[in-house]
Formats: C-alpha cells, structure tokens, sequence
C-alpha cells in the first residue's frame, strides 16, 4: 500500500467524501490552529462516527462519545506516551461494549489511523504541505468569505449531526418524531447588546443595528 492510501479507503469504506478537502484546507490555511496529530483526533472520531450511526442509529454510551473511543483503541497495545493515561480496564471495558453491539473490535481499530498517515496522505496523495497556506496573504474580503464558508459548512454538519442523533432517538422510540429542526449560531453585539444570526454578522462586517460597530470597506 501506497503511503498515504490508508486514508483514501477509510473515506470510501466509511462514505465520508468531505474528509480529504477539510484536511487539505485545515492543514493549509494559516489562519488554523489544528496539528497532524488534531487532524488524526478528527479522522478516528469520523470513522467511530460512521460506524455508530450505521450500526447504533447514533447511540453511544455517555462516558464513551466517539472521540473517545477511538482514543481508547488507539492506545490498545500502544507503547506511545500520550496514552499512558489510559487504563487496561477502560480499553476492555470499551471493547466490550463495541463487541457487545456486533461490531468488530479489532477491525475498527485497525481502520483508525496515525498522524504519520495523515501526513503521508497530505504531502503524497493531495500534495500539499503545512506551508501551502502561508505563501498567499488574504485580503480582508477572503478572509471574510474563508471564516463565513467554514461556519456555514459547520452549521450544515451540525444539523446533519443533530438529524441522525434524534432520527435514532425516535426509532428507539425515545422520543416522538413531531419537531423540526432550526438550527442558527447567534452572536450578541456588546455596544447594542443585540442578538442577530452570526452568519449575517460576518456577511455585514458586523451588527447591523450598530452601525458604529459596522467595519466600513
């Protein structure tokens, strides 16, 4: 196998098409904070995801979220440092519960993937590097456009996210299927104290109803 491939068939397996472009872009753009090893955190939490949703209809138990177990089968029969916080019983605790619910332990964690294979994928496959990002300086504009797409794709993952989590809870039939789903981030303008939706704030340079507190091109 080709270095860097591994990610490629986790995105085909798990149907997560979006995966490889938000790695790109969040390894490239100057303006992110995220780490190969963030970037790992996020694929592994993805795959986890995927297999839940498909097999529990989204249904996890509260100490172990996704990104938690995938942490914990990464560090099963890992040496590594940064898992020497994890206990053996957790580990087993954690893998039973997954066998418990028909799906195979050791598979999962043997599609989980290292930062190392994220940064094969990125320099080998998608040919970039961490300093693509930094030889092109935005305008205010771009920036204002590359901060709004983000927030506009999170807010859709957000939704999608919350749908699978309550279409799961009404067919374990925990909930009744009659709401609707309306999601917005709000910001609150400290000079007016005034709520608006954030995505309008961004698109407006800033509150409407506070013209002081607008940017002017």
């Amino acid at each position: 196998m080709a270095k860097g491939q591994k990610i490629q068939q986790v995105i085909k397996k798990y149907d997560l098409e979006s995966l490889g472009d938000e790695l790109v872009e969040q390894w490239t753009d100057p303006e992110s904070s995220e780490s190969l090893h963030d970037l790992e955190k996020y694929v592994n939490q993805r795959i986890v995801t995927s297999v839940i949703n498909e097999q529990l209809k989204g249904l996890v138990p509260q100490a172990h979220p996704p990104d938690r177990i995938a942490h914990l089968l990464r560090a099963d029969g890992s040496n590594a440092e940064r898992f020497e916080d994890i206990s053996r019983v957790e580990i087993t605790e954690v893998k039973n519960w997954i066998e418990k619910n028909d799906i195979d332990a050791d598979a999962l964690a043997d599609d989980l993937v290292s930062y190392n294979t994220v940064y094969k994928y990125l320099t080998n496959i998608r040919n970039v590097s961490a300093s693509d990002g930094q030889k092109q300086a935005r305008t205010p504009k771009e920036r204002q456009e590359k901060v709004h797409t983000r927030l506009s794709n999170l807010q859709q993952r957000v939704e999608a996210v919350t749908k699978q989590g309550l279409e799961s809870l009404v067919n374990a039939d925990v909930i009744p299927d009659s709401y609707d789903i309306r999601l917005q981030f709000r910001i609150e303008c400290t000079e007016c104290d005034r709520r608006q939706d954030l995505l309008k704030y961004i698109g407006n340079r800033g509150c409407t109803a506070c013209r002081a507190n607008k940017r002017q091109d």
